[in-house]
């Protein structure tokens, strides 16, 4: 009971015990059994870990709600309320005022973990071993903003001591912020982080309409210099804590190409559930509805599939460097490389008018090159010369087109490091 009204917490971000399932959704076993069917046909599971805090709580009331109760694979390890033993931080509701303001002081009313007692430090580290004793391949940490960062990366090194997997944190950044802090920690805490910047920015370019290709092709090389390691930040368009991309009464073009530069650019493109199928819905818990239904023949999905695949067959998608080979408001082409791999994209985002493409300088070698999308989203061929110029050509209004090159090589060369 919180607040005289009974609830749960259906998003799963109240946890009671960190070594423990969901009764809802089954058992430890179970779990077991959706792991070994998932990487029975090449999926990777990944957990969402949110050690930041317990469920709701007030100090001076016991009965509020569960009282933030803390259980150690069902043995009670203390409550909110006469907290003897300090698991928990008792310094009221955080106003965000500044970053210590958010990382030592309750978010909103949740019981808020004391991260530097040795109790919590164990027990916290004991329990992701243990799910990583399962067979996880990769962490979603929540909230790292609001955590310890030294804690933190104390956390990721029992990680990466012990079976390192890809780990990622949210740390939510608003429409234009850049912030030192989200940098210095993506640099240096031992995790990536979900892009908040590039998803912002591509949702102003493509979505809203409140900046031009020009913002974009700033985010990108603005980031590459933040980020010691670009490739590694998790890139996306929307989630559960923001409106869906898609809204009903807009032209689906929108989200089609947000979805097409997501996947041909730097980092590791996260697709939210639904998105394939456009769904719509504000924050949440609108953002968060079940999905309807869902058809392999949507633009969108096929989108996501013949573009997903270049991200392993040329590594110029999955680890080159960004290069702006040609620019107005409405229009971008870029140029991914990778040794000799080569991968060029053009986008033009106004759906009414198509653009005129004079003096385009590639890497690409002599030859005639194949829309990878096939024409899926208005998209053409190109011919190319000797010494990569491109023939002029016209950019359908509303048309994305891929072309790419890749050949073998011998002499080898590093495209990543890391778990």
């Amino acid at each position: 009971n919180y607040s005289g009204v009974n609830n749960t917490a259906y998003h799963g971000y109240w946890a009671r015990d960190f070594k423990k399932t969901n009764p809802a959704y089954g058992t430890i076993a179970d779990f077991q059994n959706l792991i070994a069917a998932a990487h029975a046909k090449n999926i990777k599971v990944i957990i969402d870990f949110a050690p930041k805090h317990t469920s709701p709580a007030a100090s001076d009331q016991p009965s509020f709600a569960e009282n933030g109760k803390l259980y150690n694979n069902g043995t009670l390890l203390g409550g909110y309320t006469g907290d003897t033993q300090n698991l928990f931080h008792h310094n009221g509701g955080t106003d965000f005022s500044t970053t210590e303001n958010g990382i030592y002081k309750n978010l909103y009313d949740l019981a808020d973990l004391n991260h530097n007692n040795s109790t919590v430090d164990t027990y916290l580290k004991d329990a992701v071993k243990m799910w990583l004793d399962l067979g996880i391949d990769g962490i979603r940490m929540d909230a790292v903003k609001h955590m310890p960062f030294g804690w933190q990366k104390s956390f990721m090194a029992t990680v990466n001591n012990y079976k390192p997997v890809f780990t990622f944190g949210e740390w939510f950044l608003g429409v234009n912020e850049v912030s030192a802090e989200n940098h210095k920690f993506a640099n240096e805490s031992g995790m990536s982080l979900l892009d908040f910047r590039f998803a912002q920015k591509v949702r102003q370019v493509f979505r809203d309409n409140t900046d031009n290709m020009y913002g974009l092709k700033s985010m990108l090389e603005g980031s590459a210099t933040d980020y010691a390691q670009v490739e590694d930040q998790v890139t996306f368009i929307d989630n559960h804590d923001m409106e869906r991309f898609h809204d009903s009464n807009a032209n689906r073009r929108k989200l089609e190409q947000a979805l097409a530069f997501t996947l041909t650019s730097r980092g590791v493109p996260a697709i939210y559930y639904g998105t394939e199928q456009y769904m719509a819905g504000g924050n949440d818990p609108n953002n968060r509805a079940r999905i309807p239904s869902f058809s392999t023949t949507t633009t969108a999905y096929q989108v996501i599939q013949k573009l997903a695949p270049l991200r392993k067959s040329n590594p110029a998608i999955a680890y080159g460097t960004t290069q702006e080979r040609w620019i107005n408001n409405d229009v971008l082409i870029y140029e991914r490389k990778f040794g000799n791999s080569v991968a060029v994209i053009a986008v033009n985002r106004n759906v009414n008018t198509p653009a005129s493409i004079t003096g385009l300088a590639t890497s690409l070698p002599a030859g005639n090159y194949a829309d990878v999308l096939g024409g899926l989203l208005n998209g053409n061929s190109l011919t190319v010369s000797s010494g990569g110029a491109a023939s002029n050509f016209t950019l359908a209004a509303g048309g994305t087109a891929v072309w790419q090159y890749t050949t073998a090589t011998t002499a080898p060369t590093i495209g990543h490091v890391g778990p």
